[in-house]
């Protein structure tokens, strides 16, 4: 198997939560490739589907979501891609249906951004519902670094430049080396490589301590294969709006070619 270095070529830091993970363009362009497997829905699954993906021969994955809402209705999201060899930006194909007047794209205080850190992608994801089962109410996207699905046994992160900290005669202080990181290894066999981002609104069933036993099922991607595309169930709501009930994931394997 290439290693790592062989992998990839011109480093980019990039930051999320104060961890900088390494993040590359390939030497040997990362592909994906074979076809399609998609999971079952975390929530509802519903006869009106709508799929989001970039086409299938744009080397895209899904590395995030925008979400937002009117009146109370999910009814807007947006898939964000990037291309896994290059890590430049890619599609961004939206679900906007929040009323008939062609104001689609939900209230702006009610929008949150959620994405994968650099050099991570999704594989998995899990919908909070209302107490009512018939409305999404939260999202958590679950993801796995490159470096993990291109099966190394390890992935290289860096603390933030003033990570640690002491305490000495009563005053805190905060030790900074900004010229020579100390890179952690996390091991791509165990959770210290897990990756989660998630967002619950006030409503979501349950006690709003994010993902637990009352949110729905997560899905996942099958091992070595990366979410391509997500798949959302919805149903009439109010005023035009479509209302999102449940989220699948399609799912492509990701390989070094020989």
């Amino acid at each position: 198997m290439k290693t790592v270095l062989q992998f990839f070529l011109m480093l980019i830091l990039g930051s999320t939560g104060g961890v900088s993970v390494l993040s590359f363009a390939a030497t040997t362009s990362t592909q994906i490739s074979g076809s399609t497997s998609t999971t079952g829905y975390s929530g509802k699954e519903a006869a009106a589907k709508r799929t989001l993906a970039p086409s299938a021969t744009s080397n895209e994955a899904l590395t995030g979501v925008e979400i937002a809402e009117r009146s109370d209705d999910p009814c807007f999201l947006r898939a964000r891609f990037r291309n896994i060899a290059t890590g430049n930006e890619g599609a961004n194909a939206r679900f906007a249906e929040c009323d008939d007047n062609n104001n689609n794209e939900g209230t702006g205080d009610s929008r949150r951004t959620l994405m994968m850190p650099s050099g991570g992608f999704v594989t998995g994801v899990r919908i909070c519902m209302n107490s009512q089962q018939d409305k999404m109410k939260g999202i958590q996207l679950i993801g796995r670094y490159g470096a993990c699905l291109l099966g190394e046994e390890n992935v290289y992160v860096s603390p933030a430049p003033c990570s640690r900290v002491f305490k000495t005669s009563g005053i805190e202080y905060r030790l900074c080396d900004t010229d020579q990181p100390n890179y952690q290894t996390l091991s791509c066999n165990n959770s210290s490589s897990a990756l989660s981002v998630h967002y619950e609104r006030t409503n979501c069933q349950g006690n709003s301590n994010g993902p637990d036993n009352d949110w729905e099922e997560a899905v996942n991607c099958p091992d070595r294969m990366v979410a391509t595309g997500m798949r959302l169930n919805h149903r009439e709501g109010n005023g035009g709006r479509r209302i999102i009930t449940g989220v699948a994931l399609d799912c492509r394997k990701v390989e070094l070619p020989d």
